[in-house]
């Protein structure tokens, strides 16, 4: 859904023992209405990743970045996650990242933040800094 470019929390990651860390996709960014099947390809292959480490009870802690995303631009089957996220051992915390969440994912969580953008640098065509923004 982002692209590759460079991340600092992906940078961050890498840092830190003991963490895995996969990303799926392409390199341009995602929007609704530009989905390829090669992204519907790609968004596939991590929905299965992710299940498997969600069920596979060998992590604390799973990160579904941009799931909602994914599912909101259909290219994930919320039900599936779902599932998926009922079907885990109980140890395993999960995390769903992004905008648009489908009502399935909402009416199962624990906990449900929403954050919202009042101004962006990003807007006034401003990029990111290091040290402040990464």
């Amino acid at each position: 859904m982002k692209g590759w470019e460079f991340y600092g929390e992906i940078a961050g990651l890498k840092l830190l023992p003991g963490v895995r860390h996969e990303r799926t996709g392409t390199p341009e960014y995602v929007y609704r209405g530009s989905e390829s099947e090669v992204d519907r390809s790609e968004a596939a292959k991590g929905l299965s990743m992710a299940l498997e480490c969600l069920s596979s009870g060998y992590y604390d802690l799973v990160v579904l970045d941009e799931i909602n995303v994914a599912a909101d631009y259909g290219m994930v089957d919320p039900e599936e996650v779902v599932r998926g996220i009922i079907g885990r051992p109980r140890h395993v915390e999960v995390v769903l990242t992004g905008r648009a969440a489908p009502k399935a994912f909402l009416d199962m969580a624990d906990l449900v933040t929403e954050m919202k953008e009042v101004r962006h640098p990003y807007r006034k065509g401003l990029v990111s800094r290091k040290g402040v923004d990464f």
